[in-house]
């Protein structure tokens, strides 16, 4: 697998409280090994941060609800790359599983104020350079139902994420004024400056020794149905795949390498996967098709949606109320394609073939596309 650069978990973030920092210890009594943030906005979405695997999600009696997620390859600030164990806390909701693969478009779940001594509505970020014990923490003294006590081999997060201020993301980070324990070192994130992998072209390396392509594919949460290997092989040069021996063998070779396309990636055919190939699901219950691009960090201009329009089989786009709805209809279900994905007129999308399905109740396909940015 290409070295990867991590981005931000929020699209529009400001830090709340910083790394290991002073103000904080003295205001609570003990070090912080993380970041806390929330969003600029009203939008407490969370996404994936590259290309990992769930490890393990649940309640934790003291830390809320919690999402532990392993990425591989991660380019680090000063140069160096590392396997990296990312702990999330105090989320309101989990929308992932664990053993899943994800991508940057994989909607994590949204940040709440879920578990003990928490002071306000935020998301707790820990990265951690010890892969082999992904649920240990420094941040507890003593040992809880999921989270247990470790010791520190944290990261600061700042030196790990990278701020992608191109579409869709369109991220950006700020220091909240009303807050005295983050200082500007919280605020450095490098500039993802459109070089290595930010997830979605290849599949996860999977923590696998046997041989079976289909168990491997089941281990990092991948449809390992004849029909979706088929796509898999099409986008990985075998045209006349029939899942012989020697196919699967050159696919698993890929797979264990970290080379392994998914399809929809590359000019592939598709297959299903989520995690680059959907806009993710808004938070929005507008009727605004514009509003709802804008919720998710997509640009809404008329320009940009008539070449989402143009994507998804509506070639001559006017902005009518029943192509607008059309277009919110397909984000709703999780099917509306991204520009440049399968043969459409571009628009910088970096994801997959489709849209994510918006978290969006109302009618307005503008709205929808906001609320999955």
């Amino acid at each position: 697998m290409a070295t990867q650069k991590l981005i931000l978990p929020i699209n529009k973030m400001s830090v709340t409280a910083g790394f290991k920092n002073a103000n904080y210890y003295k205001k609570f009594g003990y070090k912080h090994y993380g970041i806390d943030v929330t969003s600029v906005g009203s939008d407490r979405t969370i996404w994936g941060c590259g290309v990992g695997r769930i490890l393990e999600t649940g309640f934790d009696n003291v830390l809320g609800n919690v999402v532990v997620i392993r990425y591989d390859n991660c380019h680090i600030k000063n140069g160096t790359t590392k396997n990296l164990i990312q702990r999330l806390y105090h989320l309101n909701r989990i929308d992932v599983s664990k053993g899943q693969s994800i991508t940057k478009d994989t909607r994590i779940g949204l940040y709440g104020s879920t578990g003990q001594h928490v002071t306000g509505t935020h998301l707790h970020i820990e990265f951690d350079t010890d892969v082999n014990y992904p649920t240990y923490s420094p941040t507890l003294g003593t040992s809880s139902n999921i989270i247990k006590a470790g010791t520190d081999s944290v990261l600061n997060p700042a030196d790990v994420m990278h701020i992608k201020s191109t579409a869709p993301d369109n991220q950006s980070v700020a220091g909240t004024s009303n807050s005295d324990c983050w200082a500007s070192s919280d605020l450095s994130f490098p500039m993802y400056n459109g070089t290595g992998e930010t997830g979605g072209t290849y599949y996860p390396t999977p923590n696998y020794s046997g041989t079976s392509l289909v168990e491997a594919l089941k281990s990092i949460g991948v449809d390992s149905s004849f029909d979706n290997r088929e796509k898999i092989a099409n986008v990985n040069g075998i045209s006349n795949y029939t899942g012989t021996q020697e196919q699967n063998e050159t696919l698993l070779a890929l797979l264990m390498k970290g080379q392994l396309k998914r399809p929809g990636s590359s000019g592939g055919s598709g297959g299903g996967e989520t995690g680059g190939t959907y806009y993710p699901t808004p938070n929005y219950n507008g009727t605004s098709l514009v509003e709802a691009l804008k919720s998710i960090g997509v640009d809404s201009s008329f320009d940009n949606r008539e070449k989402i329009a143009n994507v998804n089989g509506i070639s001559n786009y006017t902005g009518t109320q029943e192509q607008n709805e059309t277009l919110l209809a397909l984000l709703m279900k999780g099917q509306l394609k991204r520009p440049g994905s399968s043969g459409g007129s571009g628009g910088g999308e970096t994801g997959g073939t489709y849209y994510p399905t918006p978290n969006y109740n109302g009618t307005s396909l503008v709205e929808a596309l906001k609320s999955i940015g």
